[in-house]
């Protein structure tokens, strides 16, 4: 799969078609389907074997939450499914869990919602919403509730079942395994906790799944928006209600206009200070210009914040006056972020927090004086994993040397100086795991003492958790699952080329901190 994952990604740094580029993309979300398959029936697997083991760390809550509705934004898009987030301010700020685990469970919910979602005659839209809240003093409840096709009673009796699918459309059933609720169980229970499912055939169903909260510190209720108010124009916007609960958590009183008339006349009587949000989507949920023109127009001075789903807009402080956040789905903390900007209470200079859609980066990295930095070596024992690699780094502008194994890949790297090495974590003779022991060791001899600490990227199949935790352990810096995308190699090792360029313009302070890294090793 890190084969045709690759090799799918190279025509897309080229020019294309529209016909192909459908096709192309047609070919990598196949791709990506049955990648999905294979990690499902990996973990299944495992569980089964008892082999599944959790790796509990204090972890933000909130944040685990939002990374996960981000993760299928795009996917819930492309189905036109409204995604909506609502996590209420009393749950815990930090708790101790495994957060790979725990955001599995969500993507996994969340998946199962979004496939059975979809826009017919009883409803206006496709909704799946995700709801956290403590259930009781000990206990976190996440519910995600979708009004899409229902389950039936014979269908909510084996719906944790494995292979099990509920009633639907033939493209809907080709969508997975059957495995997604199976697992969710599993984990669930390996953490103490219990999953529930209710519906009715025709009218959406809900997931509810209780966890205990363990070493729970603080709450997310803060009152950094005290005292401000707000005056909004979402008319008919299913997330209006999450929007209006998520203001008046941190202390903010909102009130909603209805129409544009309406809301002329309310910002007219309202004081200077009030901010004012619009969430300017016609009925198919696009963003209206037009509505957002007419009110600078008509209140210049005013300072308001934009809710849009244009891809193509910018983020972040756009005018002096202006703030725009992204809707698709609008993240708790960057519309509180965005009106603590606006009030005043948080500075930040005019700029772009970035466009949602993320191209791939071909940009070549920085020569150093000898024009060797973008010189790497590569342990990779498959062949067309090396092919993959090869091009992908090439593309990216660097010059791998590609060796097969960690025993070459130890005795090049004695003989030359590689800034970085990638190299494949499972490999015959020597692994990526004792290539690494073996390079920290080499580099705390006096042979090595005057070459800067390698920086050593693993690149590994093991799909399960705890394997990331696993190459850091070994001494490694940095950790890329396959299949390997373009993407996520180019700014890895951009980063940690940069990291180099800066320490090499510094050498006392390079030598200094390579000497406490080595130490550390």
């Amino acid at each position: 799969m890190n084969g045709v994952v690759g090799m799918l990604e190279m025509p897309e740094t080229g020019e294309l078609v529209p016909e192909q580029r459908r096709m192309l993309r047609t070919a990598r979300e196949s791709a990506f389907s049955l990648l999905r398959i294979i990690d499902d029936v990996l973990d299944i697997s495992k569980i089964e074997a008892g082999k599944l083991s959790l790796t509990p760390v204090l972890t933000k809550i909130l944040s685990l939450f939002e990374s996960a509705v981000e993760a299928v934004k795009i996917v819930a898009n492309q189905k036109n499914v409204v995604v909506q987030l609502y996590v209420s301010p009393d749950i815990p700020d930090i708790m101790s869990c495994d957060p790979g685990r725990l955001r599995q469970i969500i993507l996994n919910l969340l998946g199962n919602g979004i496939k059975f979602s979809a826009r017919n005659e009883q409803t206006e839209y496709a909704l799946v919403q995700l709801v956290v809240h403590r259930w009781d003093a000990d206990t976190l409840k996440i519910s995600v509730i979708d009004n899409g096709i229902g389950m039936d009673e014979e269908t909510l009796a084996k719906v944790f079942a494995p292979f099990e699918q509920g009633k639907a459309s033939a493209s809907q059933l080709r969508e997975g395994t059957g495995l997604g609720l199976t697992i969710v169980k599993q984990l669930v229970d390996k953490m103490g906790g219990s999953v529930a499912a209710s519906g009715r055939s025709g009218q959406g169903s809900q997931i509810d799944v209780f966890l205990p909260i363990v070493d729970g510190r603080g709450t997310l209720v803060r009152d950094d928006l005290d005292g401000v108010n707000v005056i909004g124009l979402a008319a008919g916007h299913p997330m209006r209600e999450a929007w209006r609960r998520a203001m008046e958590a941190v202390g903010a009183k909102v009130a909603w206009a209805e129409s544009e008339s309406e809301l002329s006349r309310l910002v007219h009587m309202a004081k200077p200070d009030t901010l004012v949000m619009i969430a300017a989507l016609d009925k198919e949920f696009q963003y209206d210009e037009h509505v957002v023109a007419r009110f600078h127009h008509a209140f210049p001075t005013q300072r308001y914040l934009t809710v849009t789903n244009d891809r193509r807009k910018k983020y972040g402080l756009v005018a002096p006056t202006h703030y725009v956040v992204e809707c698709a789905p609008l993240l708790p903390s960057e519309l509180i972020e965005g009106l603590r900007v606006l009030s005043g209470r948080q500075t930040l200079d005019i700029s772009v927090f970035g466009v949602a859609e993320e191209a791939i980066a071909l940009q070549a990295p920085a020569r150093s004086e000898g024009g060797q930095s973008n010189r790497l070596l590569v342990a990779e024992d498959n062949l067309v994993n090396q092919s993959v690699l090869k091009l992908q780094l090439e593309k990216l502008g660097y010059e791998p040397v590609i060796v097969d194994d960690g025993v070459a890949a130890l005795d090049l790297w004695q003989k030359e100086d590689f800034p970085i090495v990638v190299t494949d974590c499972h490999m015959p003779n020597l692994d990526g795991f004792e290539l690494t022991k073996e390079i920290r060791n080499a580099e705390k001899t006096a042979d090595y003492k005057d070459r800067p600490r390698t920086i050593i990227v693993a690149i590994t199949a093991n799909a399960m958790a705890g394997e990331a935790e696993k190459c850091l352990e070994a001494g490694m810096d940095d950790f890329l699952a396959k299949p390997v995308r373009m993407n996520d190699l180019g700014r890895i090792l951009r980063r940690w080329n940069e990291h180099l360029e800066s320490l090499a313009s510094l050498p006392r302070e390079r030598k200094k901190a390579d000497e406490v890294l080595k130490d550390q090793d």
